[in-house]
C-alpha cells in the first residue's frame, strides 16, 4: 500500500510538471486562465483515481493513457526505465517509441491518432500491441494516417461497440490484424473508407449493426472474411468501388436485419457497384427489394439497381429465400 501511495504521489508530481510546462507555452492570457482551471480540475480528478497509482511501468517502453475526467486526454504517460516523460500529442512528432500502448483504463478512444486532429501525431512507427480491454469506442482512431501500412494488434475488443471510420483515409494501409473477442452490435460504418491499398480485411467476431461505407473505395481489396450481417440495419455502399474483389463473392449475405418495405432500398443502396463482382448470393431478402419479379432469382432489376448495378450489367444474383 505504501509503495502504491508513493507511486501515486510521484505520478501526480509528474502530472503537475507537465501541466505547468504546457501552461508556460500558452501565449494568450485568457487561454492561460482557462487552461489553469482545466489542469487543476484534472489533477483533482487524478488524485481521487485508483488508476493513476498503476501508471509507472518498470518493464520498458509502455505508454499508459490517463483516465481524465473528459475521456482520453491529449497527454500520455511514458515510462522507460527510471525516466518518465509526459508527452502531449503535437503534429510533427512522427515516431512513437512505445512497444505497448495501454488503454485499459480508457473507455472512449475516438480520434486518438486521427491525423486531421491538430492535436494528434503523424505516425511512421507503430507499437506492437494496443491494450483495449475496457474500450467501448475506437471511432476514427487511426483515420487520416496516410503513411501507415500496418497497425498493431488489439488484445481485446469484447466491450468495443464503435469502430466507425477507424481507418478512414489510411491510403497506404494494406492489412489489419483480426479483431479478437469483438463485441455484439458493432458500428463499423466507414471503417476502411477510402483505404485504397487495403488488400485483406480482418475478421471481426460479432454482429455488425452498421456496415455502410465500410469498404467504400477499397479498390485493392481482394479478401473479405465472412461477417455476421444478420442484424445489420445498413449496408449502403459497403463494397462500393471495390474493383479487385473476386468475380464470385465468397459468402452468402444475410439481409435479415434490413427493414422491410421501401425503407430497405436506401439501406442497401450501391452495396457493391464494383465491376469485378459478377455473382452474388443473398438470403432473407425482403420482397420489396425485388418487386419486378420476386420469383426470378437472377435478374430483378430493382434489386440490381439497389446493389449498384445497371439493368444491363451481366451480374447473377442468387436468392436463397425471401421474407416479408
Amino acid at each position: 500500500m505504501e509503495q502504491n501511495n508513493n507511486q501515486k504521489a510521484a505520478a501526480l508530481d509528474d502530472l503537475k510538471i507537465v501541466f505547468n510546462d504546457i501552461y508556460n507555452r500558452i501565449n494568450e492570457k485568457a487561454d492561460k486562465k482557462a487552461y489553469q482551471e482545466f489542469a487543476q480540475k484534472q489533477i483533482k480528478f487524478a488524485a481521487t483515481s485508483e488508476v493513476i497509482a498503476l501508471m509507472p511501468n518498470a518493464n520498458g517502453k509502455v505508454l499508459t493513457l490517463l483516465p481524465f475526467e473528459y475521456g482520453v486526454s491529449l497527454y500520455a504517460y511514458y515510462k522507460n526505465g527510471d525516466n518518465s516523460v509526459y508527452k502531449d500529442y503535437v503534429k510533427g512528432n512522427d515516431k512513437l517509441p512505445w512497444d505497448i500502448i495501454d488503454c485499459r483504463y480508457i473507455l472512449n478512444l475516438n480520434r486518438l491518432f486521427d491525423e486531421s486532429n491538430t492535436a494528434s501525431v503523424s505516425l511512421t512507427k507503430m507499437p506492437k500491441v494496443i491494450n483495449t480491454s475496457n474500450v467501448i469506442s475506437l471511432g476514427n482512431f487511426f483515420s487520416n494516417q496516410a503513411q501507415i501500412s500496418t497497425v498493431p494488434a488489439f488484445d481485446d475488443l469484447s466491450k468495443c461497440k464503435n469502430i466507425s471510420y477507424m481507418f478512414e483515409f489510411c491510403a497506404n494501409l494494406r492489412e489489419v490484424p483480426d479483431f479478437p473477442h469483438s463485441s455484439e452490435n458493432i458500428n463499423a460504418r466507414g471503417m476502411f473508407n477510402q483505404c485504397h491499398k487495403l488488400e485483406k480485411a480482418p475478421k471481426i467476431y460479432g454482429y455488425i449493426e452498421d456496415a455502410s461505407h465500410m469498404f467504400d473505395g477499397c479498390e485493392s481489396l481482394k479478401e473479405v472474411p465472412e461477417y455476421d450481417l444478420s442484424r445489420c440495419k445498413n449496408m449502403n455502399a459497403m463494397f462500393y468501388n471495390c474493383k479487385s474483389l473476386p468475380s464470385e463473392f465468397p459468402w452468402t449475405i444475410d439481409l435479415q436485419g434490413l427493414p422491410s418495405g421501401d425503407d430497405c432500398r436506401g439501406k442497401i443502396g450501391s452495396m457493391f457497384g464494383c465491376s469485378s463482382v459478377k455473382k452474388i448470393k443473398l438470403k432473407n431478402v425482403p420482397r420489396s427489394l425485388n418487386p419486378d419479379n420476386p420469383d426470378n432469382v437472377l435478374n430483378g432489376s430493382t434489386l440490381k439497381s439497389c446493389l449498384g448495378y445497371s439493368s444491363s450489367d451481366n451480374v447473377e444474383i442468387t436468392i436463397e429465400n425471401y421474407r416479408d
